[in-house]
């Protein structure tokens, strides 16, 4: 895929400097190292949910639903958002679960799912399956992307 440049900016906590560092490079290999990792747990939920859970999730933090993921910001900090997640899905034990168990990266990655769904709401087919980064890839010229 071509190379896009995008210009971004970006005001962290001063404690996240100290590791990443100052430099636009240590942002740039920052970001593409937080996204390999997350492209990886995806493809790790993508065998641990099926189709109706992604569907069934979609549904259920989608912005019609008040107060679910869709109008929450979980911070970077919090250590466990998949028990986070799992605590909007008390009256789906078998789903709560699933999601209790999830680790940090993992459950970052059902949340950047969930909001790549819920972006391009429109235009995603029932076929498609919108959990997966090959599907994250495309590029959103393809897309009209909602605003």
């Amino acid at each position: 895929m071509p190379r896009r440049n995008l210009m971004v900016s970006c005001y962290p906590d001063e404690r996240v400097h100290a590791i990443v560092g100052n430099g636009s490079a240590d942002w740039n290999r920052a970001i593409e190292c937080w996204a390999a990792i997350l492209a990886v747990a995806a493809e790790d939920n993508a065998k641990t949910f099926d189709r109706d859970e992604w569907k069934f999730m979609a549904a259920r933090f989608s912005p019609v639903n008040k107060g679910r993921v869709a109008e929450i910001r979980i911070p970077t900090h919090y250590r466990d958002p998949g028990a986070f997640l799992a605590g909007l899905m008390t009256d789906t034990p078998t789903m709560a679960e699933k999601l209790a168990t999830l680790d940090y990266t993992h459950a970052w990655a059902i949340l950047k799912a969930i909001e790549w769904r819920l972006t391009l709401d429109a235009q995603i087919k029932p076929r498609d399956q919108w959990w997966l980064p090959a599907y994250w890839a495309k590029t959103t010229d393809e897309f009209e992307l909602a605003t």
